[in-house]
């Protein structure tokens, strides 16, 4: 079996993508913080969090509850990734 291999990326692109990485591990920490940040928001604005009037039933991070998996549970909607991103679930019903 045979491949060719055709080299797309453009001269400009890639410069763009080495400039804008030069940062990315500063970039990455402030969007974990603030993701983060927004998960302990809503987290206690929930039912697992106690709050009077929930507005979710629960928000599943890595810090609240570590071990989520991708998890997609059907009439509930809820979504638990294990990479890091913060997981609503729907409490429309």
């Amino acid at each position: 079996m045979t491949s060719t291999y055709e080299d797309v990326y453009f001269d400009e692109d890639a410069i763009y993508m080495e400039r804008n990485s030069r940062d990315f591990k500063r970039r990455i920490k402030v969007i974990d913080a603030n993701a983060e940040a927004v998960c302990d928001f809503l987290r206690s604005r929930s039912v697992a969090g106690g709050a009077p009037l929930p507005v979710v039933k629960e928000v599943f991070y890595p810090s609240t509850s570590p071990g989520a998996i991708m998890n997609i549970v059907g009439s509930r909607k809820t979504i638990q990734l294990a990479t890091g991103g913060a997981d609503l679930v729907d409490s429309s019903h």
